[in-house]
């Protein structure tokens, strides 16, 4: 946003929490202006509003008279039965049609679940001043929209294919996803998983401190691709988390991981930045368990020894005794 005022932060707040909290919040609104971009490119009704500045400096003009978070809230589920037919689509808007386009937005997020207990109208009228109130709502819709979108991904795929998938997985229900908890949840089981595959020690217990210096994404990607991810930055003798982080990143967008997040988003440990790059990660890694169960599932079954394996042993072992006895010249019947 344009002008960076954070509600919650006295007189006697120091300078530096100040400016790393105001730095944290630069960076988030870098990543969700990017992520409003990609996830309305195709909408012709927001000429004017899209493309939003790269840097986020602009989110919070262009978020305030409601029309972009509508046409967002279009795109989640129950977000089109909602009626948004009293919207004023103009681009020269008066503070009385903002706020009316507001008031329409703030109901249209509670139709579609997200409950707001500290934000009213005015808060979004006011964008600018009120930045971390509409940046906590910017993030449940982006979350929301991210949720449904792996859900939706899980929910299509053939029976066949869902059923080579963990059971936790499969049996995913969106309306459980009641918020960040539960997701953040789901997120660090899915990829515990991964890490105990691999044999790996580590563990996520949170998506921010335990996942900023890029260790546990590193040795996922290498499990998913050891080929395209070589991951030579886990060395952490010769290697900086920056350089870590840098390398995840890189090793992402070859498997095609889509994500709006920067090296120092991650290296920050900002949990919703983390929340943004490890969803797009487990949709890869489900597609990636899919793929390669159905690869095995078509090469044709070896025949192997049955379970009675030691009678092998008691026919071969004499076989092989006697005929080095005859190779000695010895007579193996005395």
């Amino acid at each position: 946003m344009s002008r960076v005022k954070l509600e919650g932060l006295g007189q006697d707040s120091k300078k530096s929490t100040r400016r790393s909290t105001e730095l944290n919040l630069e960076l988030e609104c870098a990543a969700y202006a990017m992520y409003f971009n990609r996830a309305l490119a195709h909408d012709t009704s927001l000429s004017g509003i899209l493309p939003l500045d790269p840097s986020g400096h602009d989110l919070g003009t262009k978020v305030k008279d409601g029309r972009l978070l509508a046409a967002f809230i279009k795109l989640l589920p129950k977000g089109q039965d909602f009626d948004f037919s009293g919207m004023n689509m103009s681009s020269n808007l008066n503070p009385h049609q903002i706020m009316e386009n507001d008031r329409i937005v703030i109901k249209a997020c509670e139709h579609v679940g997200i409950l707001l207990a500290s934000i009213g109208d005015r808060d979004l009228a006011e964008a600018e001043s009120h930045s971390s109130v509409v940046m906590g709502l910017l993030w449940r819709l982006i979350l929301t929209h991210m949720l449904s979108k792996f859900v939706a991904m899980i929910q299509g795929l053939p029976e066949e294919e869902r059923l080579l998938l963990p059971k936790k997985v499969r049996e995913l229900d969106f309306s459980k996803l009641k918020g960040p908890g539960t997701a953040e949840k789901l997120i660090k089981e899915i990829l515990n998983a991964v890490l105990e595959d691999v044999s790996s020690e580590r563990r996520i217990s949170d998506l921010s401190n335990s996942v900023k210096d890029g260790v546990c994404y590193a040795l996922i990607l290498k499990h998913l691709d050891s080929d395209l991810c070589p991951m030579k930055t886990l060395d952490a003798t010769k290697y900086t988390d920056s350089e870590r982080v840098k390398e995840v990143l890189e090793a992402a967008s070859k498997l095609g991981i889509e994500t709006v997040v920067h090296p120092e988003d991650l290296e920050k440990g900002i949990s919703h930045l983390h929340f943004a790059f490890a969803l797009p990660l487990i949709e890869q890694i489900v597609k990636r368990k899919v793929l390669n169960s159905k690869r095995l599932r078509s090469i044709p079954d070896i025949e192997r020894p049955t379970t009675n394996w030691w009678w092998y042993l008691l026919v071969l072992i004499p076989i092989g005794i006697a005929g080095y006895l005859r190779y000695r010249g010895q007579n193996p019947t005395k």
